[in-house]
């Protein structure tokens, strides 16, 4: 599938891709790729003008073709009313809790962003604890504590033992480097 963010003005396009047999996703209301052109991320359609607008597009994206449409970052009577009208799934992201479907990032819900949208719940601080398990790596990596023996491969004794063997035969292979290197 192909997501295409916009309304009105994306629906030819929509259309053709949707003729051309690609399943395509609308998605109206904030629009991430065009957050630097709208200045940031607003909530859309908070003016009864705006929210018609919301209501017309998704309808104009259904009818030329579009299977689902994701509606970000409106009030929830706009995703209500936009959910009601369509016969496709209407899937909320930051629309209330009427539309069919709900999506929302990952990282924001298990709590590895700093920065949370109004409409996300965070059902824990995963990120924490992943910052605590990077540290704990970084320091016993840089202390030579990771790896152990015990996290580490090992060779059956009879092959480690001609392999030693060779090693000590094979001195030409020792570079400068590997002298000064040696645990």
């Amino acid at each position: 599938a192909v997501k295409v963010e916009g309304g009105g003005r994306m629906v030819e396009r929509v259309r053709a891709i949707a003729e051309a047999g690609i399943p395509v996703v609308g998605h109206i209301g904030l629009t991430p790729q065009w957050i630097l052109q709208l200045g940031g991320y607003r909530v859309a359609g908070r003016v009864a003008d705006a929210a018609k607008r919301l209501v017309e597009d998704a309808v104009a994206l259904e009818r030329a073709g579009a299977f689902c449409i994701i509606i970000e970052c409106v009030p929830w009577q706009v995703g209500k009313a936009i959910a009601e009208r369509l016969r496709i799934p209407a899937i909320g992201c930051g629309a209330g809790p009427h539309c069919d479907g709900q999506v929302v990032v990952l990282a924001d819900i298990i709590g590895m962003s700093e920065r949370v949208p109004k409409f996300v719940k965070r059902y824990a601080e995963i990120g924490a604890e992943i910052s605590g398990a990077l540290r704990r790596f970084r320091q016993e990596t840089k202390e030579r504590r990771f790896p152990d023996l015990e996290h580490s491969y090992s060779m059956p004794p009879e092959e480690e033992k001609e392999f030693a063997s060779w090693l000590e035969s094979a001195a030409s292979l020792n570079s400068e480097k590997s002298k000064g290197n040696q645990r």
